[in-house]
């Protein structure tokens, strides 16, 4: 091949990736073989350059940083991240709320009932 294949191959893979289709993972393979045998002036170094710079560009922001964790991804928004985060906010904020709205339920009961104890004692009193 030569340099206008090369640079058509690399137009195509620029199209492919803005069209959101996936490309062969060979074609990469194949781009740096057909770089390999090319002889190409500065300028032209300069422009393939910027032009592979770009495809990278487009390659890293397309995939997006993903990790694997147990069979799903978490691309770069971060969508299940987030819901993860949430759930266990969730999961550390409500028993703090059962366990404080307890006491408080547990006082008012407490308080209720010595205030009936004291009100049975002062009729006590008076009846005797």
């Amino acid at each position: 091949m030569d340099k206008v294949e090369t640079m058509e191959m690399i137009k195509q893979m620029h199209k492919q990736i803005d069209s959101g289709d996936t490309f062969a993972p060979d074609s990469l393979q194949k781009l740096a073989s057909l770089l390999n045998n090319l002889e190409l002036s500065d300028e032209e170094k300069e422009d393939l350059g910027e032009s592979l710079n770009d495809l990278v560009g487009k390659l890293k922001s397309f995939s997006g940083p993903s990790m694997g964790m147990g069979g799903m991804d978490i691309s770069a928004n971060g969508n299940l991240l987030m819901q993860i985060v949430l759930v266990v906010a969730f999961v550390v904020v409500a028993p703090l709320f059962v366990f404080f709205g307890y006491k408080l339920y547990r006082s008012l009961t407490e308080k209720e009932r010595k205030r009936d104890e004291k009100r049975k004692q002062k009729q006590m009193k008076k009846k005797k």
